[in-house]
């Protein structure tokens, strides 16, 4: 049975091949039916919902509406009128459309928690899954997915996927990988606190450096925040990931400028990878998975229109 959904899809994009796999044309509409199976489709419909039912209690201010619309162009790199034109034109949207979804976008941040349950979502939801970047991620999995085992029915996909990954991930690829990111896959868990300005980050440095002190103890006397933080060395932001490469652990790293403020580290512990640790092995796994996922899709995707 065709939905109300399908309908609309077909309205908009039709049967625009996306991208193909072989003699396999795969167009929006499969990306609809994949979002569907893997629950993203009720998702989005959820969101248009909440939206439409706060966009009832409160209505955006034009200068949001259009400050939002500004750094969605930006994000997606549509700064001239005619690029964001094209963009339209390529996914069946109006620019009637984009600003009532970042309305919702507004309006749901305004008035969270709202009963949307009553609210009719389809006419939405086409827009809804383009403009938030869903249906595109989604069409980015699905690829990979074929990719992976073009000859799998659509409900075998996934498994298919997870095998694939298992065999990328044998124990001696998974070996070599840990030793190849000994330096990245450092794991670090400290203490941080932004401070508002250099000087006063330099203050408190002195106060733990010289005397002693706790940094959690001098950020609470000034009343900053300390985050606790459980990092891998290469997910650090870069002011931070050199100093602690070099630090000690039970040491202090700081003040580092970032966009955040001057920061303060205390570096509680600082463990290399280990084979026999399981989350260096997960995530050897995975980097190994994504990587011939990668190189499957280089080699037998061909996207038809850009995403």
């Amino acid at each position: 049975m065709v939905s109300r959904t399908d309908t609309l899809v077909d309205s908009r994009v039709g049967s625009r091949p996306l991208f193909s796999v072989g003699d396999a044309v795969y167009t929006w509409g499969d990306v609809v039916a994949r979002a569907r199976a893997a629950g993203e489709l009720a998702a989005i419909e959820g969101e248009v919902r909440a939206g439409l039912a706060a966009l009832r209690r409160t209505e955006p201010e034009q200068e949001d509406v259009e400050a939002v619309a500004r750094a969605f162009r930006y994000e997606r790199g549509l700064l001239a009128g005619d690029e964001l034109d094209a963009w339209f034109e390529s996914r069946g949207l109006t620019a009637a459309e984009w600003h009532e979804y970042l309305s919702r976008v507004l309006a749901r941040e305004a008035v969270p928690d709202v009963d949307g349950s009553a609210e009719d979502p389809v006419p939405h939801v086409w827009a809804e899954g383009i403009c938030s970047g869903v249906f595109e991620a989604i069409a980015h999995k699905l690829a990979l997915l074929v990719a992976v085992a073009p000859d799998a029915p659509a409900e075998r996909r996934d498994e298919e996927y997870e095998a694939f990954c298992r065999a990328a991930a044998t124990d001696a690829a998974i070996e070599r990988e840990i030793e190849s990111n000994r330096l990245q896959w450092i794991r670090l868990r400290y203490d941080v606190v932004a401070f508002a300005d250099e000087d006063t980050a330099g203050e408190a440095a002195l106060c733990v450096r010289a005397d002693g002190e706790p940094l959690a103890d001098v950020a609470a006397r000034i009343g900053a925040d300390v985050e606790q933080r459980d990092d891998w060395l290469e997910d650090v932001e870069p002011e931070l990931a050199s100093r602690f490469f070099a630090a000690e652990e039970r040491s202090l790293v700081g003040p580092v400028a970032a966009d955040e403020g001057s920061l303060l580290a205390f570096v509680h512990a600082k463990t290399p990878p280990a084979l026999e640790d399981e989350d260096v092995r997960a995530r050897a796994a995975g980097a190994l998975a994504q990587r011939a996922a990668e190189r499957a899709v280089n080699e037998r995707v061909t996207w038809l229109e850009p995403l």
